[in-house]
């Protein structure tokens, strides 16, 4: 079912007028097009009465009204109900009046005239605009408030800095990094230590930003207040009045010590970078004299949106740049071949991908050292120069962080005093986490939308945080209403400063039958394996059998515990084979490990008491895909009594031999190991 239109509501304005029969004239005309509700009072006091009980969208008033006239009026409105639209509406039309009435507030002056229908056409006009310019104004200051709150988040360093020095703004990742409080940094000269030279080239840079190209990037160190050095990569912009002044400097950093030393590492030694190329978590490339991209890491391959196979050894760089920045590369692409001291070493450029989007990129590239390849470094920078141009106010860039989420995200509105929240939005996750369009539930109530919220417990957190302040994580609890069965959910919820409530959740319903089902599976291996009668055991491929795991039978089997084996902690599981068979022993595993065979043998043990029993053991190798031999596993039970059992019958027919001369050689053989015998 589609949901009901709301009807957008009426412009309410107060009328005050000492004339009772124009203000039933003008009331009857502004509502007439219903987009006006208009409330008549005929005079200030009396307004400002009906003022303190309900708010209005504008007023309308007369300047000449007996006890107070309209500037007073004005005056008390401005200094009681703040900038409420306000239009001086009146007969008297001398210049004094005008300019009393623009200096105290008012937003618009209307003389009247003996055209009616075109000064209610006028009239109408000047109220909507003036509403309208107010809400925008409204408006704007929640959206800079709401993109204030995304500029603190950032795990960029942003500051902003007078021409002299002196800062006038910086995030709580920029406090946080230098370890300072922003009441010491701002209206502070603050600067960190930097090393000379590189101070030298931050100066040149400041230096040459200018009204045409206010931008520049650079990558300098820092001396922390440790000693220790770091990394960080800036980007500055000046700031320009409208008639060319210079009045500011903006800059966002971050730190780039582990690309720095990662490049570092990559002139040391191929194989060290190649280590680096692929882990590095930036994008990097090898690119051959002929242009021809000669290796490329899975970033880049993600970056571009091709695969591996589609890049190596087919594409040129070239492909990848706008036609804007190709004559420029290319040109660099020939100097550092013939010059490479002379050509630029990091600078930006215009990324081309698979999908025909344009990415803006950080290029960091050098030589490789003895061949005529260059290795490339591409970041992608894109959103972070979004963030720098659209610093001071855009709602847009939290709209895209909202809707891409991967947890659901829900906005509600309290209203009721808090007994109940309407759903002011609602991300992609969300809609899918409940099976639901944010079309056909914005604007409805929670408990509406949601009937078992309330004894799921989320309720009650919503009306904490609202009244509190103070942010909760409610953990994993099953939700359940007429729609869904039983689904587990984790969320957390705290207010932003409209007083709005954010709950961000996951459904972990998958997650938690996974570790229920595991639970139960260890649950029945550890039933299964406390019963056999031996142990089971994993084991390094060692001279020692340094055991891993071993299950509590061996402690009936050998008199030892566990964890006197686990790591060699006690002694090792070589110390309790008889000395005669510990050779014999490892040249049989090794064989089996080489043909991938199970084992199987019998051989003597020595317990903690002393005394010698016989155990069979049965296991085999555990290989990775790479066909690497990981550990060794298996069980090993006593049989003990059966060897006793067979010595007896061979002692036996060795009686009867002497007895009766019948040769039993073939029977029952005395020689180690019995492989031929069951159990």
């Amino acid at each position: 079912m589609e949901p009901s239109r709301v009807r957008r509501p009426a412009i309410s304005i107060l009328y005050v007028d000492d004339e009772p029969a124009f203000l039933d004239i003008m009331k009857i005309s502004l509502e007439r097009s219903g987009e006006c509700s208009v409330t008549t009072v005929q005079n200030a006091p009396d307004a400002l009465r009906t003022l303190s009980e309900r708010p209005y969208d504008a007023i309308i008033s007369d300047y000449q009204m007996p006890e107070m006239d309209g500037i007073t009026f004005l005056n008390a409105v401005r200094e009681q109900f703040g900038n409420i639209p306000f239009i001086l509406f009146t007969g008297r039309g001398r210049e004094e009046v005008v300019i009393d009435a623009i200096n105290s507030g008012a937003n618009f002056y209307l003389q009247k005239g003996s055209d009616m229908k075109a000064q209610v056409a006028e009239l109408s006009t000047k109220v909507r605009y003036a509403v309208t310019r107010r809400q925008v104004e409204k408006d704007l200051i929640e959206s800079e408030e709401r993109y204030r709150n995304v500029v603190e988040d950032q795990t960029e360093f942003i500051c902003r800095f007078l021409p002299d020095g002196t800062h006038s703004f910086v995030n709580e990742a920029y406090c946080r990094y230098f370890g300072l409080k922003r009441e010491e940094i701002i209206g502070s000269l603050f600067r960190p230590a930097i090393p000379p030279e590189d101070k030298r080239g931050v100066g040149r840079l400041i230096a040459s930003l200018t009204r045409e190209h206010p931008y520049g990037t650079i990558d300098q160190r820092i001396i922390m207040p440790d000693g220790s050095i770091r990394w960080q990569r800036w980007v500055d912009r000046a700031i320009f009045d409208q008639h060319g002044t210079l009045v500011e400097y903006q800059s966002v950093g971050r730190d780039i010590t582990e690309l720095k030393e990662a490049e570092e590492a990559l002139k040391e030694s191929e194989e060290k970078y190649r280590a680096v190329f692929e882990n590095t978590g930036t994008a990097m490339v090898v690119i051959e004299e002929n242009r021809i991209i000669s290796l490329a890491n899975s970033e880049f391959t993600r970056l571009s949106g091709y695969s591996r196979d589609e890049i190596e050894g087919k594409k040129c760089w070239t492909e990848f740049v706008v036609p804007e920045d190709l004559e420029r590369m290319t040109a660099q692409h020939e100097l550092r071949r013939k010059h490479h001291e002379k050509a630029l070493t990091h600078y930006e450029f215009q990324f081309v991908t698979k999908s025909g989007d344009i990415r803006t990129i950080y290029l960091s590239i050098g030589m490789i050292p003895g061949t005529k390849k260059s290795i490339s470094s591409l970041q992608d920078i894109t959103l972070w120069k979004k963030t720098q141009e659209d610093l001071i106010g855009s709602e847009e860039r939290f709209r895209q962080l909202f809707t891409r989420m991967p947890s659901g995200v829900a906005i509600y509105e309290a209203v009721d005093d808090g007994r109940d929240f309407i759903i002011r939005d609602f991300n992609t996750a969300a809609e899918s986490i409940e099976h639901v369009r944010k079309e056909d539930i914005i604007g409805k109530k929670v408990t509406e939308v949601f009937p078992g919220v309330k004894e799921f417990g989320i309720f009650s957190v919503f009306q904490r945080v609202w009244k509190t302040g103070t942010a909760e994580f409610y953990p994993d609890t099953i939700y359940r209403d007429a729609h869904d069965a039983g689904s587990w959910r984790e969320n957390w919820t705290y207010r932003l400063p409209t007083g709005e409530i954010v709950a961000i959740y996951n459904d972990i319903t998958d997650r938690k039958h996974g570790e229920e089902n595991l639970k139960e599976r260890e649950r029945f291996l550890s039933t299964l394996i406390s019963n056999l009668p031996g142990f089971a055991y994993r084991c390094r491929n060692d001279r020692d059998w340094t055991m891993e795991y071993i299950s509590e039978g061996c402690r009936d089997l050998t008199g030892y515990a566990p964890d006197d084996f686990i790591g060699n902690a006690t002694l090792t599981f070589n110390d309790i084979i008889l000395p005669d068979y510990r050779e014999l022993l490892w040249n049989h595993w090794q064989e089996v490990l080489e043909q991938h065979q199970v084992f199987e043998l019998e051989y003597p043990i020595i317990t903690r008491d002393g005394k010698t029993r016989w155990v069979w053991e049965r296991g085999r190798g555990v290989y990775s895909e790479d066909n690497e031999l990981l550990f060794l596993e298996g069980f090993i039970t006593d049989i003990t009594q059966r060897k006793e059992a067979e010595e007896a019958i061979r002692k036996a027919h060795r009686q009867m031999h002497l007895l009766t001369g019948i040769t039993r050689h073939d029977i029952l053989n005395s020689s180690w190991p019995r492989k031929d015998i069951s159990i």
